[in-house]
């Protein structure tokens, strides 16, 4: 669509419901040399539009109309995370940690249209935490790969209690 006169006109009005609901089990296993907290989520994310349609017009007469009026994602998961210590304290030996995370899931997402598939992820990370537990600090790097779309992060978190 092609916008001429910078002029874009948009009529139309409606309303949204939006839904998002989950259910998780998760556990916690300490080894010799190792924490494993495995996890299984089943995710629900869903949007209603109701109302008119929405339509929108430019000055060269080329029109689009929302077709679309619900949209929503199924997602399970299973991502168990690995925490290794760095510190070699028998009071917490696991304030400073080696984190990974592999993950594996299948998502369906229905809107304009459908898109079912199954992915795999990982996600490596370190945290330490003070001697008086009161700074938290933490890096992590991940990716996940679903269908022919893939993400990458990267996070840097620092926490001060008072």
């Amino acid at each position: 669509m092609s916008i001429s006169d910078d002029v874009l006109t948009v009529a139309g009005s409606y309303d949204t419901f939006n839904l998002e609901a989950g259910l998780s089990w998760s556990g916690l296993h300490e080894g010799t040399g190792y924490l494993l907290r495995p996890d299984l989520e089943l995710n629900y994310a869903g949007a209603w539009i109701m109302g008119d349609a929405l339509n929108a017009d430019d000055a060269a007469s080329t029109s689009i109309a929302l077709t679309v009026d619900q949209v929503s994602t199924l997602e399970i998961r299973f991502d168990p995370e690995f925490r290794i210590p760095l510190t070699a304290s028998d009071f917490d030996p696991y304030r400073t940690n080696f984190q990974i995370e592999p993950a594996i899931f299948c998502a369906r997402s229905t809107g304009y249209e459908t898109d079912t598939g199954c992915g795999f992820g990982i996600e490596l990370g370190i945290e330490s935490r003070s001697d008086d537990q009161l700074s938290h600090f933490g890096i992590r790097a991940g990716m996940e790969e679903i269908s022919s779309s893939e993400r990458i992060w990267l996070s840097l978190e620092y926490e001060r209690r008072f």
